[in-house]
C-alpha cells in the first residue's frame, strides 16, 4: 500500500503535513534502506536523491528532470507518487527586469572604433574622387578630337576596294590505298578437349585410336575438369552423357547427352 497524506496523518496527528525531504527521509528509514542502497535500485545518482531529501533544489537538474526523479524515488519508497509529486516545491525564479539601451548610431563611434579604420576610409574616398576625375578629363579629350575631325574633313574621298585573286588550289591526286590479304587461319595442329563434371560419371578417353592405352578410364565425382589432348582425334565414351559438359578447342559443346545416357563420340582436328 503507498503512503498518502491520510496516513502521514494518522501517524502524524491531523494537522501535521510533512515537507518533501521529510516525506522522503522517514520512508526510507522506516524500511532501513541507505542511500546508497536506494542509488543501485533507483539507478538515480546519490547526489540527486540526497538533494531530494534535503530539499536542496539548486542541485537539482532541471524540474522536468527532478519530478521524474522524485516520483521513482517514492514509488520505491512506497509513497504516493502523486501526494509527493504535491510536495515538491521549487523557489521560482525572478526574470532579470529589461533594461532599455538607446539604439546604436548607423556608424561605429567611441574608442571602440579604430582609428586605422577612419584612414582605410579616407584612403577609399581619395581613390573614388581620382576615378572621377580622370574619367573626367578623359571625356573631354574624345569630345574634342570629334569636333576637330568634324571641322577638317570636308572633302569626302574615295574609297578603294582591293580586289583580291585566289590562288589557283592545286589538284594532287589520292593514292589508292594498297589492298592487304587477310592472313589464311592455320590450321589446328592438334586435338584438345576439356571436361567438366556436373555429377558422377564413368569415362573412357583414347587418343588417336590408342585402345590398348587409354588417356583414362575411370569415374569422376561432381565438380572435376580434365583435359586430354590428342595429335588427330579423342573417341570417348561416358556412362552418363548428361553431366559431363565438354569444349573443344576452346569452343564450348555443351551437355554431351541425356542424364543417364550412354554415349560414343569422337572429335578430330578442326
Amino acid at each position: 500500500m503507498l503512503l498518502g497524506p491520510c496516513a502521514w496523518r494518522t501517524s502524524k496527528g491531523a494537522s501535521d503535513m510533512p515537507t518533501m525531504g521529510e516525506l522522503l527521509r522517514e520512508a526510507r528509514h522506516r524500511k532501513g534502506i541507505s542511500v546508497d542502497e536506494a542509488e543501485v535500485q533507483t539507478r538515480i545518482r546519490k547526489k540527486y536523491l540526497l538533494a531530494l531529501e534535503e530539499e536542496d533544489y539548486p542541485q537539482l537538474p532541471e524540474p522536468v528532470y527532478a519530478r521524474g526523479f522524485l516520483q521513482i524515488y517514492a514509488e520505491y519508497l512506497g509513497i504516493d507518487p502523486e501526494f509527493a509529486g504535491k510536495l515538491y516545491q521549487p523557489p521560482t525564479s525572478h526574470s532579470p527586469s529589461t533594461s532599455i539601451r538607446p539604439a546604436a548610431s548607423g556608424l561605429p563611434n567611441g574608442p571602440g572604433f579604430p582609428a586605422r579604420w577612419f584612414a582605410l576610409l579616407g584612403l577609399v574616398g581619395l581613390g573614388i574622387g581620382a576615378l572621377f576625375f580622370l574619367y573626367a578629363q578623359y571625356a573631354a579629350y574624345v569630345s574634342n578630337s570629334m569636333g576637330t575631325v568634324g571641322a577638317v574633313g570636308t572633302t569626302p574621298r574615295p574609297t578603294v576596294i582591293a580586289t583580291v585573286t585566289p590562288p589557283a588550289l592545286a589538284i594532287v591526286p589520292t593514292a589508292m590505298p594498297t589492298a592487304i590479304p587477310s592472313p589464311s587461319p592455320t590450321p589446328i595442329q592438334a586435338v584438345e578437349v576439356m571436361v567438366r563434371v556436373t555429377d558422377r560419371c564413368w569415362l573412357r578417353v583414347i587418343a588417336d585410336g590408342q585402345s590398348s592405352s587409354p588417356l583414362f578410364e575411370g569415374e569422376l565425382q561432381t565438380g572435376d575438369t580434365r583435359i586430354w589432348k590428342a595429335k588427330d582425334r579423342i573417341d570417348m565414351r561416358v556412362g552418363n552423357a548428361g553431366a559431363v559438359e565438354v569444349t573443344v578447342n576452346g569452343m564450348r559443346q555443351g551437355r554431351l547427352g541425356a542424364s543417364g545416357e550412354v554415349k560414343n563420340i569422337s572429335w578430330g582436328r578442326q
